[in-house]
C-alpha cells in the first residue's frame, strides 16, 4: 500500500472515530470533553504522520560513511547522484537474492 493511501485510510478511520464523539459532546454542552477529543484527534494525526511518513528510512546513506562531507551535503539542494554512491560504496547496494518457491 502506498504511503499516501495508507495515510488517507488511517486519517479517514480517525475521522470516523473522533467526529461522532466531538458532535456528541458539543450537542450536550460538554465543551471540556469536546476540546479533549479535538486535542486527541490532532495528537492522532501527528502520530499518524510520524508513523507513515517520518518512519521511512532512506535506502542508502545520506552522509558518506567516512564522515567527510561532499558537495551535495548538507547545505545545498543538489540531489546526490546515486550512481556515484553505487560506485564508491558497493557494500550498501548489494543485490537482493530472490526467493525461490519450494515445491
Amino acid at each position: 500500500m502506498k504511503r499516501k493511501n495508507k495515510f488517507l485510510a488511517l486519517l479517514f478511520l480517525g475521522l470516523i472515530v473522533f467526529v461522532p464523539l466531538i458532535i456528541f459532546s458539543v450537542t450536550f454542552y460538554l465543551f471540556v470533553y469536546s476540546f479533549a477529543y479535538i486535542f486527541a484527534f490532532f495528537v492522532y494525526c501527528a502520530i499518524l504522520y510520524k508513523h507513515v511518513y517520518k518512519g521511512k528510512k532512506p535506502k542508502y546513506p545520506l552522509v558518506p560513511p567516512e564522515g567527510q562531507t561532499d558537495i551535495y551535503f548538507p547545505r545545498t539542494d543538489i540531489p546526490r547522484p546515486i550512481y556515484e554512491d553505487v560506485r564508491r560504496y558497493p557494500g550498501f547496494f548489494k543485490p537482493k537474492k530472490k526467493r525461490r518457491k519450494k515445491k
